[in-house]
């Protein structure tokens, strides 16, 4: 709804640590649950590279016998892939408000890569 993506223009405060941690905290959470079906398409680790406040490295897996993948904190050596992001930038397309491709650089199997990125939709 904001500008530059939307048509309201206002003042936002600054994109900080103190709002990015609980917001990549809750959507790396929620990612499990709420793209379940769709995070069927990991077969193999990929590693989300979120740089700026809040950000981290993450390892995306394949799930346990609940079927939903794992994601656990750093870098997993032997990932398919490797998306870099920015935090800001993730809390946009993680919730496909815009196209990952927009803000995202792939290291690695792209096409792999952009079947997880597809399925992806925090809500």
């Amino acid at each position: 709804m904001l500008a530059p993506n939307g048509p309201i223009v206002r003042e936002l405060p600054a994109a900080d640590e103190t709002r990015l941690r609980p917001t990549m905290h809750w959507m790396l959470a929620g990612l499990p649950w709420m793209c379940s079906a769709g995070l069927a398409v990991v077969d193999r680790p990929l590693v989300l590279r979120l740089s700026g406040p809040g950000g981290g490295e993450y390892t995306l897996a394949p799930g346990g016998e609940d079927g939903r993948i794992t994601i656990t904190p750093g870098a997993e050596a032997a990932a398919a892939s490797v998306v870099e992001s920015t935090t800001d930038a993730f809390v946009v397309w993680g919730t496909t408000r815009r196209p990952w491709r927009d803000y995202c650089k792939i290291m690695g199997d792209a096409a792999y890569a952009a079947a997880v990125l597809d399925v992806i939709n925090v809500i």
